[in-house]
């Protein structure tokens, strides 16, 4: 065959898979009136989950799958199979392709979901309820979006009052925070160590007629199973407030996510949690596959993929019940012990070589898409920290300028450069911080950039930026005289300064972003800097990107110490 013919029938590779959790829950199915026995809650569990998964399979679930046994049925890509163990465990697993949502989203080719349920009875009164759902994409489904939905059968248990979590029962009705006694169960309820759900409260509206819009009921109903929700009458904000304090207080029309940990007295922990204060603005817009909404309706879309997302990413208590894979392994070798003929051992062992390999296939799939998440956050992570130390550099920026302001002082006195074995690329950021705070501040980028640092002449990048911080921030501030002494500090560290930068942008370079950066919610393009050599080896290349922000009277710097790239590069 010819290469050209070789080529033409190359063979198809779909590529590696990545599993996502994108739903679980954990909690316990309990006795009612109606369902007064723990057995019958066993029962009626099975039955529920039974009926639903039913409605997904085009042909009648066998008699022995409803009756309880261990059965398993596959029809055009969909599986459900079932597991028990000794009347204590039973377990559900069911892969189907993805299907869409009605008629508002299509089906993505590449994408099967995986939805396990495991009832588990640790001891004679408690009844252990988990389900979790994993979304599984090859490469070309990655990137279209994962709309994430509670599974039905979560509502369908909590319906029947037997469904808790968190000490307390799922409801699908809004908690309606009308008493003093409310206050203080809800109060006892926050900061309890053993919530592990967020409980959102919405500060209701005095007036009938003015209320903030929401529809508590049908979002209490949406968010069952993945947040609580509570409705804090206007009468009892006060009694709230004085047990939660001033950080923490609500509001008319407020509403507050407080995550599991909440500690009212500890201010610190004010950045755990979230506050939404305008949640009834009727510019407010969000668009999902339902369409666009504005107002109070958008808020609570808004906010329940927010719950979701949160949900999504919290971790599971792994030793909380038996996984499907383990109550199958459990049967399988008690069926081993009663087994003595060596054909069906052989085939038992066969058998479990399968599951297993399918099984590592799997945990190898959630590891890749965990390693992948690991590495997004741990990214999160240091741009957030970034953004906080520019953020504190900022402000305490703003506390010089105050004083300054008070003082009718200039800032301009000699600053103090360290001593030549301390002037490294590493402590440059911290000196920064430090000695020219009020005056300049390092942006994430430029930051980040230090870390790459190459430039031979460490000590010329303290100097620059003391010139930056000093004479040119003067001479931007309107001080004429400064302008000798910033001519002079170029010169004497025998720099040159370019007000402009040439824009790649105007020729389509790809590289044009690297001269935008994002600063208090706008995009600034940089373009002043400070330059000496011309070489692309970075140890004998030195720049400095900056620009003044008028409003705080300081020099942010963008990028340095080595050149953005340009076509030449």
């Amino acid at each position: 065959m010819r290469e050209s013919d070789q080529a033409a029938f190359s063979p198809i590779n779909p590529g590696r898979a990545e599993m996502i959790k994108t739903y679980h829950f954990q909690g316990y199915l309990r006795p009612t009136d109606e369902i007064p026995d723990p057995m019958d809650c066993f029962n009626r569990g099975r039955e529920l989950i039974l009926q639903w998964m039913a409605e997904k399979y085009p042909d009648p679930l066998p008699r022995q799958m409803m009756e309880g046994h261990p059965w398993r049925v596959e029809d055009n890509g969909q599986i459900i199979a079932t597991e028990t163990l000794a009347r204590r465990y039973w377990a559900l697993r069911n892969e189907m392709p993805d299907s869409g949502i009605g008629d508002h989203v299509r089906p993505v080719a590449g994408r099967q979901w995986i939805t396990e349920v495991v009832l588990g009875r640790e001891n004679t009164d408690e009844l252990r309820f988990s389900i979790t759902v994993y979304c599984r994409n090859l490469p070309m489904a990655r990137e279209q979006e994962i709309h994430l939905l509670r599974p039905r059968i979560v509502g369908d248990l909590a319906a029947t009052g037997m469904l808790w979590t968190d000490n307390r029962q799922v409801r699908l009705t809004p908690w309606h925070v009308t008493t003093r006694k409310d206050v203080e169960d809800l109060f006892a309820f926050a900061v309890s160590p053993d919530r592990k759900m967020p409980l959102v409260i919405c500060g209701e509206r005095k007036n009938p007629l003015v209320t903030t819009g929401f529809n508590h009921n049908e979002f209490a109903k949406n968010i069952a199973g993945v947040a609580h929700w509570a409705v804090l009458d206007h009468e009892q904000m006060a009694a709230w407030n004085l047990k939660a304090g001033s950080w923490a207080r609500i509001e008319p029309g407020w509403v507050w996510v407080y995550y599991s940990g909440f500690q009212p007295d500890q201010p610190r922990e004010k950045n755990r949690h979230r506050l939404f204060q305008q949640t009834t603005d009727e510019f407010f817009t969000f668009s999902d596959y339902r369409g666009k909404t504005q107002g109070p309706v958008a808020f609570q879309r808004y906010l329940k993929k927010l719950l979701f997302t949160d949900a999504r990413r919290s971790a599971m208590d792994q030793a909380f019940v038996r996984s499907f894979a383990e109550i199958r392994k459990a049967r399988k070798d008690n069926e081993k012990d009663t087994d003595s003929s060596n054909e069906g051992i052989l085939d038992l062992y066969k058998d479990e070589i399968d599951e297993l390999t399918s099984e590592n296939k799997e945990l190898k799939e959630r590891l890749r898409y965990l390693e992948q998440e690991n590495a997004r956050l741990e990214t999160t992570r240091r741009e957030e920290i970034g953004r906080l130390k520019q953020e504190i550099a900022g402000l305490r920026g703003r506390i010089a300028s105050l004083h300054v302001a008070i003082k009718d002082t200039s800032l301009r006195e000699d600053d103090p450069l360290p001593a030549d074995e301390d002037c490294t690329w590493d402590n440059l950021a911290s000196w920064v911080d430090t000695e020219l705070a009020g005056r300049l501040i390092l942006h994430n980028r430029a930051r980040g950039m230090l870390k790459d640092a190459e430039y031979e002449n460490v000590k010329l990048a303290y100097e620059a930026l003391v010139a930056l911080a000093g004479p040119y921030r003067e001479m931007k501030k309107g001080d004429k005289k400064a302008w000798k002494e910033w001519t002079d500090a170029l010169t004497r560290l025998c720099l040159d300064y370019d007000p402009k930068s040439l824009d790649p942008s105007r020729r389509g370079e790809s590289y044009a972003n690297e001269y935008e950066l994002e600063y208090k919610g706008k995009k600034i393009r940089l373009e002043e800097h400070l330059k000496k050599g011309n070489s692309m080896d970075r140890r004998h290349c030195f720049r400095v990107y900056f620009f003044f922000d008028e409003e705080e009277q300081l020099v942010v710097v963008g990028a340095m110490p080595h050149h953005l790239t340009t076509r030449a590069s």
